[in-house]
């Protein structure tokens, strides 16, 4: 069994992962990326929710201990794998979002703390 396969597996009947993301995430295990983590280094997590209407929004749960952030991150599998395109590090802290990913590693960070941007991934969502 792949790690999509049995990442599929986790998610009940009534909310399945999106076939979208399940494509993203075989792409993503074929190149040898896929890596099951946290939202943010502070403990927060992010999730899919299946609102009153059935659609399913992609949320992130701040930790409450550093993030307090708790929002809807995007409405559609689509808008997710753009916004993870983009290569911020970690999506709980939204007052980087004023800045580009290179400006948070340049002011933030040593080149050994933050992995490089997801350049392969941005080129194939972008059909390079």
């Amino acid at each position: 069994m792949t790690f999509t396969d049995e990442m599929a597996g986790a998610f009940p009947a009534g909310n399945p992962l999106p076939a979208l993301l399940r494509q993203a995430i075989t792409w993503l295990e074929e190149q040898g990326c896929v890596r099951t983590r946290r939202d943010g280094g502070d403990g927060s997590w992010a999730g899919l929710w299946r609102d009153d209407t059935g659609q399913q929004r992609m949320v992130h749960l701040g930790s409450g201990s550093g993030s307090l952030m708790l929002c809807v991150l995007t409405d559609t599998p689509q808008d997710l794998l753009r916004l993870l395109a983009i290569g911020y590090n970690e999506l709980c802290w939204p007052e980087q979002f004023e800045r580009t990913p290179q400006e948070v590693r340049d002011d933030e960070c040593t080149d050994d703390d933050y992995p490089p941007p997801p350049c392969c991934f941005e080129a194939t969502l972008n059909g390079h």
